[in-house]
């Protein structure tokens, strides 16, 4: 019997030849393992995600989410290099590499080029301390190295901060001396109102005051402290500066003062008090003062 003009027993015979059997299990072994190695990280991610997502999914405190957010990607990628490693040392071991000179010569390998990677292992090493003191976390606004921005991702190695602009700013762990972190516990406003000389003082203080007092009430799930009207702070060329201070909780700073701004505003136009604008005294001999508006 032939088929396609081949004698089915020299099928049978090739198929059932040593070094094909050989080869044909080696080839199966190496498709379980590398199948096995994509369900198992498949299987990793999902429970990381949905452990992270169960366990955050009661807390109140944007710190914490902060937190998962930051940890459970690192831990993906951790996962996800050790399947990597354990599946290549399961491959070479079923093709009959020896591994145990390739790991001493990666050894000696690491230790001769440990001396030329100091960055890399600096890098490293700071991003270790960066996320086990919990210095900042995935979604705070910084300010890093004179960079400001938002981190959007932080790995062992480097971190991302994304800035007003839109830029994408990529800094290595290492070189990461002083950061300022702006959304940390708390955010102090202190905002500051300028006054005309001719208004009233203390009638303008009085109206910040009630401003302030029932915004603080309106926004009283994000006030850790009321606004304090710490009064008269400087004398300008053409204004009073008056300081208010307020402790908020963290991202809530900007929405606070544009709001706060938008009150002010109404409530001096109401009571009549002057926001100070620039003039030019021009003096001639016709007129001996003369003011124009610029």
């Amino acid at each position: 019997m032939k088929i396609w003009g081949i004698r089915v027993h020299s099928l049978i015979d090739l198929a059932t030849a040593e070094p094909v059997v050989f080869i044909g299990k080696k080839v199966v072994m190496l498709t379980a393992i590398i199948a096995t190695g994509f369900l198992c990280w498949h299987l990793a991610e999902k429970f990381i995600d949905d452990l992270f997502k169960s366990a955050l999914s009661h807390q109140t405190s944007d710190n914490i989410k902060k937190r998962g957010a930051t940890i459970a990607p690192m831990l993906k990628s951790t996962v996800k290099y050790l399947i990597w490693f354990l599946g290549i040392y399961l491959i070479l071991k079923e093709i009959g590499v020896d591994v145990t000179p390739i790991v001493a010569g990666a050894g000696i390998f690491a230790l001769a080029i440990g001396f030329g990677a100091q960055n890399l292992v600096k890098d490293i090493v700071a991003g270790f301390f960066i996320i086990f003191e919990d210095q900042y976390n995935v979604g705070d606004y910084v300010t890093i190295e004179g960079i400001s921005g938002t981190i959007e991702e932080i790995s062992i190695r480097i971190t991302k901060i994304r800035d007003l602009t839109g830029i994408l700013h990529i800094i290595p762990n290492g070189a990461i001396t002083r950061t300022s972190n702006f959304s940390k516990d708390f955010s102090v406003s202190r905002f500051e109102v300028s006054v005309a000389y001719e208004s009233d003082f203390d009638h303008a203080i009085e109206v910040l005051e009630k401003t302030a007092s029932d915004l603080c009430m309106d926004w009283s799930l994000f006030i850790i402290e009321p606004t304090q009207v710490l009064g008269i702070v400087s004398l300008g060329e053409s204004e009073v500066v008056i300081r208010t201070q307020t402790k908020l909780t963290v991202g809530k700073k900007v929405d606070f003062e544009c709001e706060l701004r938008k009150r002010i505003l109404k409530e001096f136009r109401e009571n009549n008090i002057e926001i100070p604008y620039k003039r030019l005294v021009v003096l001639s001999d016709k007129e001996d003062v003369g003011s124009e508006r610029i």
